[in-house]
């Protein structure tokens, strides 16, 4: 399976994933296996936010700068007001490793 995107280590990056859907009065968390610990943003606790009909990821530089170089699953869930749970994106992130040019 190919990186859904890439970036590299101590940078901040921001994703945006096209929902296809009316996002309004949904709530959206994710998590991202950054083995061995996972990392879980969600739309109310910051990581997480509505552009128009994209949803857009960001991973601050703090989280990046300590994360081995490789390939990570992250899964992103939508919980509708009523309660109802549906899987909106998953996929593989690559972790690169960040090179300081000379």
């Amino acid at each position: 399976m190919e990186a859904c995107f890439t970036f590299a280590q101590g940078e901040t990056v921001a994703e945006a994933f096209p929902l296809g859907l009316d996002p309004s009065g949904k709530r959206f968390d994710s998590r991202f296996a950054f083995l061995p610990s996972s990392l879980d943003l969600s739309s109310e606790d910051g990581g997480l936010t509505v552009d128009g009909e994209s949803l857009v990821v960001n991973i601050p530089w703090a989280t990046t700068a300590g994360i081995v170089p490789g390939l990570y699953p992250f899964d992103i869930f939508m919980t509708s007001q009523d309660g109802d749970r549906t899987q909106v994106e998953s996929g593989l992130v690559r972790v690169t490793q960040s090179v300081t040019p000379a």
